[in-house]
């Protein structure tokens, strides 16, 4: 005998603000003055819930004044996805198309490597700072009319370049299980470096730098690691770039991948990359805050898009300097005539579900004006 369960719903409004997101900047100065904290009940319900609601835009034709909707990228949706899956794509293939790792000469090949890139993860001490204060950390800038710590990453970036000279950087700002952030930054460097194989007890093989000077400039070297152990705040009150808390570098090279990845970039782009649905994590449809999920890889993939999302900061970043050591900048192309489309406005997808075949059936020149008021 077949179910009589009703099915479940296609969309979820799990929040009292029905899939919109009311916040601005005055949110970020909230969570760093304490007024309220990422870890607030009804801010992750609000978010889970502007999460799950997919938008569509509404786009006319100006010269027939036909109609067409289409899915709006945002966090954790498909549309989003796919245009990350497409930055993800092209590094992957310029990076392939390079060589930045070589056997250097009078090493034994299968254990030294010389490398051009470089690999951070950098986290914060959750002693002398909040998860607020970290994230509000990564800012370039404050908001107007409020000051709190802020640019830790470009001063980490200037560090890196007066040790290892002129590179390019990639930052990615993801999140740990615990809503703190965990930033990395990918480095392709001017000038190689050596690099030494280490494998672990599991037998994940990493490049570690082998170069002590430039160990100890980086607060890596043997005297620097015993401190750590001792008293870890101390010691990385102590680094010469980075204080906030532990940093940790290997060397990136292509033939081994990275971890489980096949190459650091995947790494880098994971959650950013799949899509955020109850089909997909049913649990979703169960649980009204992020902390309450004990998958720990969606966890820390909602806490990335929260976080980035609540402090309005971006969570892949590279320039110019970075995409020419890739091969990534374009010559000037021709400019491309106007686009005969324009967006028109912005809708629930449900009700663009809704209302979208009524608005087909009419005529081209009638549909733009069902949205004229």
């Amino acid at each position: 005998m077949k179910s009589t369960a009703p099915a479940k719903p296609l969309y979820h409004f799990k929040g009292k603000a029905g899939g919109e997101w009311h916040h601005g900047a005055e949110l970020i100065v909230k969570l760093i003055e304490k007024q309220i904290t990422l870890g607030d009940d009804e801010l992750q319900k609000e978010f889970i819930d502007w999460l799950l609601t997919d938008d569509k835009n509404v786009f006319k034709n100006k010269e027939t004044g036909e109609v067409r909707f289409a899915l709006a990228a945002k966090r954790g949706n498909p549309a989003y996805a796919s245009k990350k899956n497409g930055t993800l794509d092209e590094l992957i293939e310029a990076m392939s198309s390079k060589e930045f790792d070589y056997a250097p000469p009078g090493y034994r090949d299968d254990l030294y490597r010389m490398t051009r890139v470089l690999f951070f993860t950098l986290t914060f001490s959750h002693e002398r700072y909040t998860a607020e204060q970290a994230w509000g950390a990564l800012r370039s800038t404050c908001p107007e009319g409020s000051d709190f710590e802020h640019g830790v990453l470009n001063k980490f970036g200037a560090n890196i370049s007066k040790i290892f000279g002129t590179n390019g950087k990639l930052t990615c700002k993801e999140a740990d299980s615990s809503g703190y952030p965990a930033p990395h930054v990918l480095v392709i460097l001017d000038r190689p470096v050596l690099v030494r194989r280490h494998t672990s007890q599991d037998g994940t093989v990493t490049w570690r730098l082998a170069n002590d000077r430039i160990l100890k400039r980086l607060g890596k070297d043997k005297a620097s690691r015993s401190k750590s152990f001792k008293d870890v705040e101390a010691a990385t009150l102590e680094n010469p770039v980075w204080k906030h808390g532990m940093m940790d570098v290997q060397g990136i090279i292509k033939e081994t991948g990275f971890g489980k990845f096949a190459n650091s970039f995947t790494y880098l782009f994971k959650y950013l990359i799949k899509t955020i649905s109850v089909s997909k994590y049913p649990e979703l449809a169960d649980i009204g805050t992020i902390k309450e999920s004990k998958n720990k890889s969606l966890r820390t993939m909602v806490y990335t898009h929260f976080g980035n999302k609540c402090f309005r900061t971006r969570d892949i970043v590279f320039g110019k300097a970075f995409k020419e050591r890739l091969g990534l900048l374009k010559e000037s192309e021709p400019v491309k005539p106007p686009s005969v489309w324009e967006r028109i406005l912005t809708i629930p997808a449900w009700f663009a579900d809704e209302i979208e075949p009524r608005i087909r059936s009419l005529e081209p020149k009638d549909q733009s004006r069902a949205f004229t008021r």
